[in-house]
């Protein structure tokens, strides 16, 4: 297996981190990323999310399930058919806020022309220095397209400077 560094994003004062061009000579492809938000309003879980689209597409042809738990509290999210997926990774710029979002997406198959595009999310941030929040995901494409771009939103403010995400080529021979 070897893995390739396509491209690093580092969106600040933007609300949108877009990966374009991605080239289709590689089996799979990874995203590795640490964001934070500008928003101050709440600590609500859904405050922490960020939204991701294929191609540009926003129409419902997004399907996804999340488990989570923020805090003590465990979260579940599911849609059959969406504009986007949902990814909470993004730690917000809340007072009480003690640190970054991380997260990990895997997309196997991007290129296949063949099928619908499904992929794997894990993510988590910190809202206070006890409060740590995880989550694991899964969702799919409803396309057969390959995938020539990646947007993933902030759903809540803009990201701040240090925001950083990089796009990976993974080739498995």
């Amino acid at each position: 297996m070897a893995v390739t560094k396509l491209a690093t994003v580092t969106p600040s004062s933007t609300n949108l981190a877009v990966f374009t061009s991605i080239p289709g000579t590689y089996d799979d492809l990874m995203i590795i990323g640490s964001a934070k938000s500008s928003y101050t309003s709440t600590t609500a879980f859904s405050t922490y999310r960020m939204s991701m689209r294929m191609n540009n597409d926003s129409a419902n042809n997004y399907s996804w399930g999340l488990w989570g738990v923020d805090g003590s509290s465990l979260q579940v999210q599911n849609e059959a058919t969406w504009d986007s997926t949902y990814v909470y990774a993004n730690a917000s710029s809340h007072s009480s806020n003690v640190g970054w979002g991380h997260f990990s997406i895997y997309i196997p198959g991007y290129k296949i022309s063949t099928a619908y595009k499904a992929f794997q999310m894990v993510g988590g941030y910190s809202t206070t220095a006890s409060n740590q929040s995880g989550w694991t995901g899964r969702g799919q494409w409803l396309s057969n397209s390959a995938i020539t771009e990646i947007d993933i939103n902030s759903s809540f403010g803009n990201y701040v400077a240090g925001t950083t995400m990089t796009l990976y080529g993974i080739s498995n021979s």
